[in-house]
């Protein structure tokens, strides 16, 4: 089975994310706009997932 994650990069997602990403096959994760911007969210789960080989892309944002 294999997972993508969409997630606003909060804190309750980044722990969901360390958990997922051990326990499952993560294909990919989509940063979406909340606590930051989808670009920056992107980049702060780049950062975090450097070590591994999991693909992140920032979503569309939200619209005003």
């Amino acid at each position: 089975m294999c997972t993508l994650i969409d997630t606003d990069t909060g804190l309750d997602d980044l722990r969901a994310l360390a958990a997922l990403t051990s326990a499952r096959r993560v294909v990919g994760v989509v940063a979406t706009a909340g606590i930051s911007t989808p670009e920056g969210g992107a980049n702060a789960l780049r950062w975090v997932l450097s070590q591994s080989d999991v693909p992140v892309v920032a979503g569309v944002g939200a619209s005003a």
